[in-house]
């Protein structure tokens, strides 16, 4: 039987999806697609660069959530 992987399995190869004696498997041929390789190589500096894009919130809206909370807390607190 062959077995032919597609991006998806590049994918999940990336994120830990693909059982490891696949992902080894994928690994190996590799090399003979281009294309698989290409892809793979796009995907992981997409991830890359994704990463950099998280950032954490500033002070002010995380200040600004929890007097919203607070005074959410205190309104119900009144009508029980």
């Amino acid at each position: 039987m062959t077995k032919t992987f597609t991006q998806h399995d590049i994918l999940k190869a990336q994120s830990g999806e693909l059982p490891a004696g696949e992902q080894a498997f994928l690994e190996s041929i590799l090399p003979e697609s281009i294309e698989l390789e290409s892809f793979r190589d796009s995907a992981e500096q997409l991830k890359s660069e994704m990463e950099n894009l998280l950032c954490e919130p500033g002070v002010k809206p995380l200040e600004n959530i929890m007097a919203f909370v607070k005074k959410d807390m205190e309104i119900r607190r009144l009508r029980v």
